[in-house]
């Protein structure tokens, strides 16, 4: 499990309390009930740039970096269920950038990247597709409103995730989920 914190200055030397927490879960793997774990995190705050340059886990740092581009990729594709398209790309190529950032010895995060760079194509080609659709449903109803005496009310066009287009979402859908999983 990973915890992304943001702590504000400390005079040097302080200790700086970061994280208590308790934790509590039903171990499946070995059918041990519930389980609890206790967890204090703190640090002494330095300015000494060897010390801060020690102090970090790269491991986690690349673990934490897919994580965010895993939850970037499963809330986009919840967005363009939605039918939020723009928002989906906005986010995707923000987070593409980041991936890409920390991604120069990470061959994990670059395909995370390139996925990423996918999906932002596959949702502009579905709402082009689905503007397409809405535009014929507004030329076949001559873009009257609806009145008593016109026909019942028709559901919006699904977002067209047919064939190929919509098989790579369920891959990366299925990719991400499974960044999310625990591991082992």
């Amino acid at each position: 499990m990973l915890v992304e914190l943001a702590v504000t200055g400390h005079r040097v030397g302080a200790n700086v309390e970061l994280l208590d927490a308790s934790i509590a879960f039903d171990d499946r793997g070995v059918n041990a009930g519930r389980l609890e774990r206790r967890s204090f995190v703190a640090v002494q705050a330095s300015d000494d740039g060897a010390v801060l340059a020690n102090a970090r886990d790269i491991g986690i740092e690349r673990e934490a970096a897919r994580a965010r581009a895993a939850t970037a990729t499963l809330d986009a594709i919840a967005l363009a269920r939605s039918g939020l398209f723009a928002e989906a790309r906005d986010l995707l190529e923000k987070h593409e950038k980041a991936a890409r950032a920390h991604a120069s010895d990470d061959a994990e995060l670059k395909v995370q990247a390139e996925e990423m760079a996918k999906l932002r194509k596959t949702f502009a080609a579905e709402a082009k597709a689905l503007a397409a659709a809405q535009r014929e449903i507004a030329r076949k109803s001559k873009g009257a409103p609806p009145t008593p005496t016109s026909s019942p009310p028709r559901a919006s066009p699904a977002m067209p995730s047919a064939g190929e287009e919509g098989l790579a979402i369920k891959a990366s859908h299925a990719r991400a989920v499974d960044m999310m999983q625990p591991q082992g």
